[in-house]
């Protein structure tokens, strides 16, 4: 697991003191319950240590822990398990009202989003997965799973970054101008081939005496 960090050492801490979490399970179903809520609380400590609201959000998520644990806790208390046995439906029922608090509360401590599920999924895990759970650590084992399955994790980093210039588009190309611009540069081209050329002084001078030498020469 890793050498624990003060912080993480004392969240975990708060949930293995509490023995009133784990008051109605047995050996075997406490650690299974105590695996679940240890790895919640060293998880809160490593992900809020360092933010402004560290303690604040630390307490939120580790309240929400205990609250989960004694959900799962209160569903084997004797007298509700004597219920149980004189009404197979009230478990059912009691199960799908445990499944969906375990979810809210997991939302709480994961900072994730919640996939809520429909209220006949849960009577299907209720009555299917639930049901078929022979010993108590067995139903907090597939209790943890099913929770699991429908939170969503918060965005990324890499996630939330703006993006890069390589992947910006591509620069588009500029419109074309419209026609009627393009038929006055065409009118423009036109006239000035019609205008007469203007030679400078010297052509014109130079053209004089060129004139003037073939004269000479048919005198």
């Amino acid at each position: 697991m890793g050498e624990l960090t003060p912080r993480e050492s004392q969240a975990m801490e708060s949930i293995l003191d509490n023995e009133a979490l784990t008051s109605n399970l047995d050996d075997a179903a406490a650690q299974v319950l105590l695996d679940w809520g240890t790895a919640y609380a060293r998880e809160i400590a490593q992900r809020t240590a360092g933010l402004d609201d560290a303690e604040a959000l630390l307490e939120e998520k580790l309240q929400a822990t205990h609250r989960l644990m004694r959900a799962v806790n209160q569903r084997f208390d004797p007298a509700i398990l004597a219920e149980f046995e004189s009404d197979p439906q009230a478990r059912a029922q009691a199960d799908r009202r445990l499944l969906k608090h375990l979810l809210e509360q997991a939302a709480v401590i994961e900072g994730a989003q919640l996939v809520k599920p429909a209220d006949e999924q849960l009577i299907g895990f209720a009555q299917d997965e639930l049901a078929r759970a022979g010993t108590p650590q067995a139903l907090i084992t597939t209790l943890r799973r099913l929770v699991e399955q429908y939170l969503e994790p918060p965005p990324t980093p890499e996630a939330a970054a703006p993006v890069s210039q390589k992947d910006e588009p591509a620069e588009t190309e500029k419109p074309a101008a419209p026609s009627s611009v393009l038929a006055a540069e065409d009118e423009a081209s036109v006239q000035a081939e019609r205008q007469p050329v203007r030679w400078g002084p010297w052509v014109t001078r130079l053209a004089h005496r060129v004139r003037t030498a073939l004269e000479r020469l048919k005198k």
